[in-house]
């Protein structure tokens, strides 16, 4: 490798298998889990968006996340080679359109795929302007998606158990 392709090339980071599919596990996984158990033990009788139980919810929350994650592979795998700055701009918009899906974890998938197009993942080519920029807020939703995941069901059972 001579020192020119080195430098176009990022080798630093996280792999971008190990990146979507943690993130996945992090956001749609780690909530569906989360609800599942709460609607085992009926941690949260009065919980539910739009009147739903924690349990009506798992469908919508599982079917989401897995729909969000496919489509957001379908797409990153359209947008490689020259194509990847307009497919980092795309998924990172989407994964801002989708942030009012935030508990299947969509928003997060998107996002994380955004950014490896973006080339911020291990062995990624780094691209710059607006497709960098869409990239960052890929992974800046990925984060808040998860704090929001664990944050919201974390301050629900200590709600519940102070009860």
């Amino acid at each position: 490798m001579t020192s020119t392709e080195s430098a176009s090339t990022h080798n630093g980071g996280v792999a971008p298998a190990l990146l979507i599919g943690g993130v996945f596990l992090l956001t749609t996984v780690a909530n569906f889990l989360f609800n599942a158990a709460s609607a085992v033990w009926d941690l949260q009788e009065d919980f539910g968006a739009g009147g739903y139980s924690r349990a009506e919810q798992l469908p919508v929350i599982a079917g989401v996340g897995i729909l969000g994650l496919a489509v957001a592979l379908v797409l990153g795998n359209m947008f490689t080679g020259e194509k990847a700055p307009r497919g980092a701009i795309v998924l990172g918009a989407l994964s801002i359109l989708t942030l009012p899906a935030f508990f299947s974890g969509a928003p997060a998938a998107f996002g994380t795929v955004a950014a490896v197009r973006a080339g911020l993942a291990k062995g990624g080519q780094p691209v710059t302007g607006a497709a960098r920029g869409f990239g960052i807020a890929g992974i800046v939703v990925a984060v808040l998606v998860i704090v929001a995941v664990f944050g919201g069901n974390i301050a629900g059972i200590v709600e519940n158990a102070a009860v």
